[in-house]
């Protein structure tokens, strides 16, 4: 909770804490953020170790104005599902449209989401899964077109990554450190600011016929390749050394 944040901070600084740490941070907003809030220079940025799993490239059966489209997060406020959720109910689409919903819920702002499965469109199909082992994530987004995550914010988002893995492109928020996504044809990262354009990429997505799908597919599984390779692991042991 915010008070508890700010009393902790303050006597975390008081005690003189942050010159006696080394602090790690993951990406250059957490990086900005210790610097701010701790006022030190002790900071190595190393980012996220990603998921490691190999398997061959998938695509899926994709048709001109059908689209399926699946969420794995936790419900909460933070994820913003409820803001995907009145798009898809309130906006018009050309195609018909199915979102599966994966996670644990809080149960306060599950109401708030319930609101909005309620009179849906007859060509919009929305329902909740359950909950994901994590050994079933990656079999889970191959079955589907694109992941979505409208969150307020993330500092790696593994399950982001995730589906670069399952070789899914995605449609996410522009707070997240995975950005210019459509320059590589791997998804788009989104303004929460603008309903019209979340539903304008909903419905280019839903465009899409079998062999541009393929295309982005294949990008997005490229990338979590090049990803992979990179020599993270070296960097994370010279943070401990």
């Amino acid at each position: 909770k915010p008070l508890k944040k700010k009393l902790f901070l303050h006597l975390f600084r008081l005690f003189g804490f942050p010159k006696k740490i080394h602090f790690h941070a993951t990406d250059k907003t957490e990086y900005e953020n210790i610097q701010l809030k701790l006022k030190t220079k002790q900071i190595s940025l190393v980012e996220n170790i990603p998921i490691q799993t190999r398997h061959s490239f998938v695509s899926n059966k994709k048709l001109e104005n059908e689209l399926t489209l699946v969420f794995v997060s936790r419900i909460s406020k933070k994820k913003n599902l409820h803001f995907l959720l009145k798009i898809l109910k309130t906006r018009s689409f050309h195609g018909d449209i199915k979102l599966d919903i994966y996670g644990p819920k809080e149960n306060d702002y599950w109401n708030v989401c319930r609101q909005h499965l309620d009179d849906l469109p007859e060509n919009i199909k929305i329902a909740y899964k359950g909950v994901l082992e994590h050994r079933d994530v990656l079999p889970n987004i191959r079955k589907y077109h694109f992941f979505v995550l409208p969150t307020l914010g993330e500092n790696f988002g593994h399950a982001i990554f995730e589906s670069f893995v399952s070789g899914r492109p995605v449609i996410i928020s522009d707070q997240t450190p995975w950005r210019n996504l459509l320059k590589g044809k791997i998804g788009w990262d989104l303004s929460l600011k603008n309903e019209e354009i979340w539903a304008d990429t909903i419905n280019r997505a839903l465009s899409m016929g079998q062999h541009e799908f393929n295309d982005w597919c294949k990008s997005a599984y490229s990338f979590a390749s090049r990803y992979q390779k990179k020599n993270t692991l070296a960097q994370y042991k010279n943070l401990f050394s």
